[in-house]
This record gives C-alpha cells, sequence and structure tokens, in this order.
C-alpha cells in the first residue's frame, strides 16, 4: 500500500496498517544497511525518505501514533520512555509535525531546567500532552505524577530500567490516579527475545528474594531450578 505523506496534517494520515506493519516490522522487506566504509546502502530503486519524515517509515511508530490520538480525545497525558536519543529525536520530529505539545528530558538538560518541566507537566490543565524521556536521565525525585499512561518503547536486558522508568510515574501508595502501561515490542526481532529475558530474570528475582518459597502451602513459592538459570543464558 501508499506510504504515509509525512508532512501531511495528523488528522489526514492514513491509519490502516497490515501484516509486519502493524506488529511494528519493517513493511514489505524494505531496509537499510551499511557497507564496509560506513556509508548507507539503500536497494535499487527504492527512494529512501527525508530525515524530517524518518519516522513515517517505522511500524512502530505508526502503531505508537494511533495509541496517542486516542489518548489526546481522552484527554490523557503520556510519558513516553526510551534507551536511545536517537528514538527521542524521531518522537520530537512526530510529535512537531502532527502538532502535539511534548517536553523531553535527557541528559543534554541542564538541572537546573528539570524541575520547571516536570512541574509543568504534572500541572492540572497545563497544556503539556506528551513528555519524551530518557531512561538514562532523571535521578532522585524526578515524579512524572501528571502522567495517567506510559510508553516504553524498547526492552531492556536489564528489568530494573523499566522498573525504575514505571516509578517516575508511578509512586508506590499513590491513590490520585491510575497509570496504565504499554509496551512496544517489534514482532520476529531481537526485542522479543530481550522482552522474554526480562520476565525470566524477573521469575528468578522473585523466587530468590521470596522467603516464603519453602512453604508449599503458601501457594506463593517459588524454586530456582537449573531450567531457569538455562533460560538467562
Amino acid at each position: 500500500g501508499a506510504w504515509p505523506d509525512p508532512d501531511a496534517d495528523e488528522d489526514e494520515c492514513s491509519s490502516g496498517r497490515d501484516g509486519d506493519e502493524a506488529r511494528g516490522g519493517h513493511a514489505n522487506g524494505r531496509h537499510r544497511s551499511d557497507d564496509a566504509s560506513g556509508g548507507v546502502v539503500w536497494p535499487d530503486g527504492f527512494d529512501p525518505p527525508n530525515s524530517a519524515g524518518l519516522w513515517a517509515w517505522s511500524g512502530k511508530l505508526l502503531v505508537l501514533r494511533e495509541l496517542l490520538r486516542s489518548f489526546r480525545a481522552h484527554g490523557d497525558k503520556v510519558v513516553i520512555a526510551s534507551n536511545f536519543t536517537s528514538m527521542l529525536d524521531l518522537l520530537d520530529d512526530m510529535c512537531m509535525q502532527l502538532r502535539w505539545p511534548a517536553a523531553r528530558l535527557d541528559g543534554k538538560v541542564p538541572a537546573a531546567q528539570r524541575t520547571a518541566m516536570v512541574d509543568d507537566f504534572n500541572r492540572p490543565n497545563s497544556g503539556s500532552f506528551v513528555f519524551l524521556l530518557s531512561t538514562k536521565a532523571g535521578g532522585t525525585g524526578l515524579n512524572l505524577v501528571g502522567a495517567s499512561r506510559l510508553v516504553i518503547m524498547e526492552p531492556s536486558w536489564n528489568p530494573a530500567l523499566d522498573k525504575q522508568v514505571c516509578g517516575r510515574v508511578w509512586r508506590t501508595g499513590q491513590t490520585a490516579s491510575s497509570v496504565h502501561t504499554y509496551r512496544i515490542v517489534s514482532a520476529l526481532t531481537l526485542e522479543e527475545r530481550m522482552y522474554a529475558q526480562q520476565l525470566r530474570k524477573t521469575e528468578v528475582e522473585a523466587g530468590i528474594l521470596d522467603k516464603r518459597r519453602s512453604d508449599p502451602s503458601a501457594g506463593q513459592g517459588r524454586a530456582i531450578g537449573e531450567h531457569h538459570i538455562d533460560g538467562l543464558f
């Protein structure tokens, strides 16, 4: 099918995708690769997208666009977390082209500006919609409790990073509002394996820390076997 026009208004962009595109894969097997010299090699007859509209060639970001449309229609505020500043660049471009107000916090933002950014996002009726967050930035006291939606763009080998991001949006004991977390994982890619490893590591961690594992009657005890350890490697 026809590719979306990255310069079109967000209401005019086509929303229907199928096959691998809807799961965040590459449509029609189109992709770029790097040659030995470090230059980009595109397939013959392929017209590469301009840098400003690169996000529109990603099935994952097209899925995200539809999620954000739904969130915006319901008046939700959204935190989008990524491990990579290059992904934040694409998300920033997307929000700009679709005219969605977005703030961005990564390692380049001075500490003196972070509090003001967070306070503005958390303030009711501030007009804020999207907060782009690097998982490597923040530090103690970064509370984005004004959000009701959290989108994690890619998994990490370390499940603690994802837990830390979730803790920035929802604090234990918080009762003012609920937070829904979404993960966008590309099918049939390394991301699937990374997320599966996350689940295995979390299961092993729970088994080790569960003090009641020696009491089977508690129904919550989990013993760690060799198959759990083998699964991690």
